[in-house]
Parts: structure tokens; sequence; C-alpha cells
């Protein structure tokens, strides 16, 4: 993966990839979390919606990101 990638070569990359990838997970286990709550709760459907966005935009941002950078981080 990128954050593998991208940690390879460094000396302390067992503490540095979770410090990574925390970021990256937080926004999504939340709106995961969320989106559950309002599923389980039986609440409004607009509310359902940007809690769904949300998470759509992650994943194409953190799916075509990689991508585009993983090439450049190889090379490094």
């Amino acid at each position: 993966t990128l954050y593998g990638a991208l940690t390879l070569n460094l000396r302390a990359r067992e503490v540095l990839l979770p410090l990574l990838v925390f970021p990256v997970v937080v926004p999504v286990v939340l709106g995961a979390v969320s989106a559950t709550r309002v599923l389980l709760e039986g609440g409004p459907a607009g509310e359902l919606g940007g809690w769904v966005r949300l998470l759509v935009a992650f994943d194409i941002v953190f799916t075509v990101a990689p991508l585009l950078a993983f090439e450049a981080v190889l090379a490094d």
C-alpha cells in the first residue's frame, strides 16, 4: 500500500505507520458509526445523506490519490 511504501525505509516504521493511518481512519469510522446510528434510530433520510456523501468522498479521494502518488513514492 501507499503507506507501507512511505514507511519502508524508515527506522521507526512500526510507530509511524499507525500515526499516518489514524487521521485517515477516524473520519471514516465516525461517518460509518453516525450513519448506522441514523439508520437504527429511524432518523430522517436527509441526515443519512450527509454521512454517506462523506464516506463516498473519502473513498474517491483515498482511491485516486494513492494511485497518482504511488510511482513518485516508489521512485524516492
